[in-house]
């Protein structure tokens, strides 16, 4: 555990930060069907009825629709392979339909309201982003935490704590500063080990288990072990590598570990 003092302008805050490294830290190519575990997109006539835009008033445990250049990440990149395959998901869903209708998935995305009722996305990132590419600005997402009347300080301590963010970049550097974390969707990097954790945990690399930011962690396992080159012109045999180092001893703390 070590305490980190920030400032940004006239703003000083001090959180403690305990290193999320504790924690153990089909495949397809852009141009083919998204992978098995993609959520399912569904469209709506815009007149149809739909969950409220999220705001102040909005709760704790309500599903409502946020507006995505307003909420803030919870993590520094995304991979953009998945998110172009998300993308063409959603257009080709859209495709001939005037005027386009509100995209929908299976499941909503997760955020938290934190201080100044800014809303933070903690899950659907990949979605969200392929949703602003793709020209859609709305998102529906369901409220999983209430820190509004937290000091900025307090929220991200609380958010560190219960493991609702993820402060290591698209090089593994980290556990950064919150602060540093983009300001929007738009400015999230592209991690391509983000993107070989999933396509390989689609294959039986490991166990898709509950956790936030879970394919975070088998990106930080494989990124010192199979050379970027690899991962950036013959994917698919980075990706026979990521199969073989998920069943080796040297994973067995990761999350959703199934052995050999």
């Amino acid at each position: 555990m070590r305490r980190m003092n920030w400032h940004r302008g006239s703003l000083n805050v001090a959180v403690v930060i305990v290193s999320l490294s504790s924690l153990g830290c089909s495949h397809s190519r852009p141009d083919q069907a998204p992978i098995k575990n993609f959520d399912t997109v569904a469209t709506a006539s815009k007149t149809e009825k739909s969950p409220e835009p999220c705001s102040a008033k909005s709760l704790d445990g309500e599903t409502c629709i946020v507006h995505l250049p307003d909420v803030r990440p919870t993590q520094f990149c995304v991979g953009y392979r998945d998110v172009q395959r998300k993308k063409l998901t959603i257009d080709s869903s859209r495709k001939g339909k005037s005027p386009p209708p509100r995209v929908f998935f299976k499941n909503p995305g997760l955020i938290v309201k934190g201080p100044e009722d800014v809303f933070y996305l903690v899950d659907g990132h990949h979605r969200a982003r392929a949703l602003l590419e793709s020209g859609e600005l709305d998102f529906e997402c369901k409220i999983i935490a209430d820190y509004s009347q937290l000091s900025m300080a307090d929220f991200w301590q609380k958010m560190i704590d219960l493991k609702m963010v993820w402060l290591y970049d698209s090089h593994g550097h980290g556990p950064q500063s919150p602060l540093n974390l983009p300001p929007n969707l738009s400015e999230l990097a592209d991690d391509p080990y983000r993107n070989l954790a999933e396509d390989a945990q689609d294959r039986g690399a490991n166990n898709k288990i509950n956790l936030l930011f879970q394919e975070f962690y088998w990106a930080n396992f494989y990124r010192p072990r199979i050379d970027p080159g690899l991962v950036a012109n013959d994917y698919d045999k980075a990706v026979e590598e990521a199969l073989k180092l998920a069943k080796t001893t040297a994973a067995s703390s990761l999350p959703g570990y199934s052995g050999p």
